[in-house]
């Protein structure tokens, strides 16, 4: 593969030690418990802080994950501030922390309801995909997702990523296992700490899909709510995580937000992250790549017709 990133890991032990350390946080961040939060808080606060991140980008990361969090329990006023001000010893302005959007909580009765009623599979989903599925690999597909040209934004993890021409990830976006569902802006933009960087909302595009990621139904009801939600919006693509859920890319093209709210808050009832709402920049399972565990996101479902 080639390196687009230019050191290798394993000829710079820092950096591997760095990268191990970003892992650590980045596997916290991903899996908070289901009681416990303000101790796991504090453990992800270390975590960043041995990693190397700054006290607001550790504050911004452990926000962004509230949605993983168990149905009902948000994050209280002033729970990361204190937890991330301790660990670093300097104050943090949580400007960010204002409620964007209020969305319905997941309503498993009418989820369950979707699923009894048309109890679709993911062999299903996959014999209703316009295009035949099997086979389908990243790079392909991306070139018709996206301009050729477009500056795009992917990763080996959440912390080591690139942004660069599509075209520059031939051969190697099989292996970039998360990507910015949108096309860049620049090469770089500013963080929220006013650091330069490769992945920042500030140098992310307009909107160009729009995501559902399922996270609380069981993914056997997954596919049926996919082919419901088909109904109501123009549904591009379905890709397997390579966990337990499914991510539907619907066409966002031209869309304004307030014209596809109602259709989102639909699908947060049903069990979709709000995080992908609020975070045009969030990082998604690239189609047809490798989880680092060999893993293949499959694509189930792409009907090029809807773009």
């Amino acid at each position: 593969m080639k390196n687009l990133f230019g050191k290798s890991r394993t000829a710079n032990r820092p950096i591997r030690k760095s990268y191990i350390l970003r892992s650590e946080a980045e596997n916290l961040l991903d899996h908070p418990p289901v009681n416990g939060v303000h101790s796991w808080i504090m453990k992800v606060a270390w975590a960043c802080h041995k990693a190397g991140l700054g006290a607001q980008e550790t504050a911004d990361a452990i926000l962004a994950s509230e949605s993983r969090l168990r149905p009902g329990r948000e994050f209280a006023p002033g729970e990361i501030e204190d937890a991330v001000g301790k660990v670093f010893g300097s104050p943090v302005e949580m400007a960010a922390r204002k409620r964007q959007q209020e969305f319905p909580e997941y309503d498993a009765g009418k989820a369950q309801l979707i699923f009894h009623g048309n109890p679709a599979t993911i062999a299903d989903l996959m014999a209703k995909s316009p295009v035949a599925v099997n086979g389908l690999e990243a790079y392909p597909v991306l070139r018709e997702l996206f301009p050729g040209g477009s500056l795009i934004c992917m990763g080996l993890t959440a912390w080591k990523f690139i942004t660069a021409p599509l075209e520059a990830f031939h051969g190697n976006a099989r292996h970039m296992q998360i990507m910015v569902p949108a096309c860049m802006t620049a090469m770089r933009g500013l963080t929220q700490a006013g650091k330069m960087s490769a992945h920042t909302l500030s140098n992310t595009g307009v909107r160009r899909f729009l995501i559902v990621e399922f996270d609380y139904p069981p993914l056997e009801w997954q596919p049926s709510l996919a082919i419901h939600l088909a109904g109501h919006g123009p549904l591009v693509m379905v890709v397997f995580s390579g966990n337990k859920s499914l991510h539907l890319w619907f066409n966002a093209i031209g869309v304004e937000d307030h014209a596809m709210l109602g259709f989102f808050k639909t699908a947060c009832r049903l069990g979709a992250d709000p995080a992908h709402w609020r975070n045009r920049s969030q990082f998604v399972r690239t189609p047809g790549a490798k989880r680092d565990n060999g893993i293949v996101q499959q694509i189930l479902y792409f009907d090029p017709s809807k773009l």
